[in-house]
């Protein structure tokens, strides 16, 4: 179904042969690094909270909002592991550190509230990502291993 003001118009990745359109709409962009609002995590199952407050005029691309972690494995007793521990962490591992997520826009919860999330997010990738690209890009940066028992 379709508009009856809108134009009919291909996919832009699907372009190859074509110079790529110039999106003049933005005026300018940056990046902006964001803290948690709580300095210091009190357990494993402390929450993590961000507060992305509004600037005004300027417009918050959700889509281009990333979360970057310097996480250590240790063993079981929190020592270091050795360097020829055989051990590698969980599929789909930065998904697997959360059990829950919750996005708030001006105080209103637009997520559902669940403890599911880590499963979700697996699912989503084993069924989103053809087998190929499972064991070639996603196995190249380690975010995917055949899972063996």
């Amino acid at each position: 179904m379709m508009h009856r003001e809108s134009c009919v118009c291909g996919m832009d990745n699907l372009e190859l042969f074509q110079v790529p359109p110039t999106n003049i709409t933005l005026e300018d962009n940056k990046w902006i690094e964001y803290y948690p609002v709580s300095s210091t995590l009190t357990s494993d199952t402390a929450p993590i909270e961000f507060e992305i407050k509004g600037q005004g005029d300027e417009y918050v691309d959700l889509s281009q909002t990333y979360v970057q972690m310097l996480v250590k494995f240790t063993q079981d007793n929190g020592t270091a592991l050795a360097a020829d521990d055989p051990s590698t962490p969980v599929n789909n591992i930065l998904h697997s550190l959360f059990s829950e997520i919750d996005l708030s826009l001006n105080g209103k919860v637009i997520t559902p509230g669940t403890d599911t999330y880590p499963y979700k997010a697996y699912l989503e990738k084993l069924l989103s990502y053809e087998h190929n690209t499972l064991n070639t890009q996603m196995k190249a940066c380690t975010l995917w291993q055949k899972d063996t028992p």
